[in-house]
């Protein structure tokens, strides 16, 4: 049967030492792979395998903005009957990422999933802010403009009284300051807030 190994890459330039062995095996053994951006993914595997064939790879890239293309895509290299690794742009795939499309099209082509353990942001994120680990939800990215966002941190407070849950999202570098400045205007000062960065370093 073939596999599909769900790839975990860096969150950062840095951090090489946080990527596990096997990761660095198994793609040593394979030479196809579904990615989010192709220029991170060569160069991640450039840096764990300095050694690596990468112009003898070939490489589909997820179009976020043309679903069918890519699953057509996909589907062609299924088709082989090869081997296969899943790349996001940083940390594990499937997360806040598009992957979860491509590990579907997998298990339904008949692939076997193999998801490898790596860096995942919001459980390193959740682990070094202390609060609760035991029950939380996760919203990936919030919405990026007003008045949906606002409804969002308000919703995102209520389910916090209400259950005691933490609460998880995501957010790209460029846009930290506006919502931060969107959380200030809109959640309760008493409430307590985690940010965390750089994770691997």
């Amino acid at each position: 049967m073939p596999k599909l190994y769900v790839i975990p890459s860096l969150l950062a330039d840095s951090g090489k030492d946080h990527i596990p062995p096997i990761v660095k095996a198994t793609i040593e053994d394979l030479d196809v792979f579904v990615v989010e951006g192709l220029r991170t993914a060569r160069r991640f595997i450039r840096t764990l395998i300095p050694g690596y064939n990468i112009d003898a790879a070939i490489f589909v890239q997820i179009n976020k903005h043309d679903q069918q293309s890519t699953t057509e895509m996909v589907s062609e290299v299924l088709r082989t009957g090869k081997d296969i690794g899943l790349l996001s742009e940083a940390g594990s795939p499937c997360l806040a990422d598009p992957g979860n499309t491509i590990v579907n099209q997998a298990r339904k082509s008949g692939y076997q999933i193999c998801p490898l353990s790596g860096p995942t942001s919001i459980v390193l994120a959740l682990i070094a802010s202390g609060k609760n680990g035991q029950q939380f939800t996760f919203h990936g990215y919030l919405p990026y403009k007003d008045p949906t966002l606002t409804k969002k941190l308000r919703h995102i407070d209520q389910a916090l009284q209400q259950s005691g849950y933490t609460q998880i999202w995501m957010e790209t570098p460029y846009r930290n300051d506006r919502l931060l400045q969107a959380i200030c205007k809109t959640i309760p000062g008493h409430r307590s807030l985690t940010v965390a960065c750089d994770l691997n370093s």
